[in-house]
């Protein structure tokens, strides 16, 4: 019996008109396949109790969410069922194996503050338990919005609900990254009226200053690990990429030059970042080893490409590039030998599944699942940017 409880940054430039070039390579190199489809079959089996029906229901819409499990309408032959019951805004859910041997896969009591919250719990571990890859419905997305007048921090859960502001200062709030836990936020801040790094515990709500360095300090990504931060500073001259311990302490340069470097996003296993370089011949992405060394431009990705962000499972970079005059969301392996294009959208940021992309187009929230080609409207707010995924 397994019992399971599983507990960026604003642009930094106009990002330039990009010709043919996308197109031609995508005829020429290939599509990538970020996902497979559904593959795991399952039976749910309506769950009893006062709440029993609900939660039914958000589980279905989870589970299809997720792009990763196929639901059937009986039990059968290899295919096994996920039953519980729902009260008092408790679930207690159980996955069984299929006949003949019927035995526990995953046993649980889901006592979270909120009923949805547990209904996604158990969807997440589900999706876990059959699959081997993490589940996100009950992950959440923090995202920049001026719907408040300057822009500020707010979160919202994965399907877009449950939205809070985060920042409540008068001063713009931009670049969010989101702890792994979502136990803490760091942004970026002009409340001294220039860019600086402050950091919120989303538990106590303290607030504390990160950077204290001259000049611009910002766009902050916080490593796999949590140990470590890569922000752009700009106090030696040029903007240029810094890292920093996770408190802001002991900062080294990692890249130089006369280029403008912002935008850092980490290989999963912190050994490498890729982030957007403009020397004025326009943005492009370029990888580095966290240790230090010269960069490598990603070849023979596009010229004009921005806010990369590195799968969990290190195969892919998102990023943004523009299509005749359309800001649009594309995808490549870390060579850069391949390039897929996903459709109109910006800054886009991984679920943990690597399989979900959060992104924003125009006024609205959107993700899209790569396991089914299906775009979601989360939400609809002014001068969304910058949205940011747990993991």
């Amino acid at each position: 019996m397994i019992s399971l409880r599983p507990a960026r940054t604003t642009p930094c430039f106009s990002i330039r008109l990009l010709a043919g070039h996308c197109l031609a390579l995508l005829l020429t190199a290939g599509a990538l396949t970020a996902a497979a489809a559904a593959e795991f079959p399952l039976y749910l089996q309506p769950l009893t109790g006062s709440n029993g029906e609900t939660v039914t229901r958000l589980l279905r819409e989870d589970l299809l969410e997720s792009g990763a499990v196929t639901l059937v309408d009986k039990p059968g032959p290899g295919i096994p069922t996920a039953s519980g019951s729902a009260s008092g805004g408790r679930v207690n859910g159980t996955l069984t194996a299929p006949a003949p041997d019927r035995s526990v896969i995953l046993t649980n009591l889901y006592e979270d503050s909120s009923l949805k919250q547990n209904t996604h719990l158990f969807a997440d571990d589900l999706v876990f338990a059959l699959t081997e890859t993490a589940g996100v419905s009950a992950s959440q997305i923090a995202f920049v919005a001026t719907a408040s007048g300057n822009p500020a921090i707010y979160l919202c859960d994965a399907d877009g609900t449950n939205i809070r502001r985060l920042t409540t200062e008068t001063a713009p709030c931009v670049s969010p990254a989101l702890s792994r836990d979502a136990g803490f936020l760091t942004y970026t801040t002009y409340r001294n009226g220039f860019a600086d790094l402050w950091r919120v515990d989303l538990n106590s709500g303290l607030r504390s200053q990160v950077v204290t360095a001259p000049g611009t300090n910002t766009g902050a990504a916080l490593s796999p690990d949590g140990r470590r931060l890569a922000l752009t500073m700009s106090h030696s001259g040029f903007p240029h990429l810094y890292i920093t311990s996770a408190s802001g302490k002991t900062g080294r340069p990692l890249t130089s030059g006369s280029g403008f470097d912002c935008s850092p996003s980490w290989a999963p296993d912190g050994s490498r970042l890729v982030f957007t370089r403009d020397d004025g011949s326009g943005p492009r992405l370029e990888i580095i080893s966290s240790a230090g060394g010269r960069p490598r431009p990603l070849r023979p990705g596009p010229a004009n490409a921005a806010e990369p962000a590195w799968s969990p499972d290190g195969r892919f970079i998102a990023f943004t590039t523009r299509i005749d005059g359309v800001s649009t969301l594309a995808l490549t392996d870390p060579s850069g030998a391949r390039l897929q294009l996903l459709g109109p959208g910006a800054s886009p940021s991984w679920a943990a599944d690597s399989a979900h992309l959060v992104f924003t187009s125009g006024s609205s929230l959107l993700t899209l699942n790569l396991r089914t080609a299906r775009r979601k409207t989360l939400l609809a707010m002014p001068g969304l940017a910058t949205p940011v995924w747990t993991h």
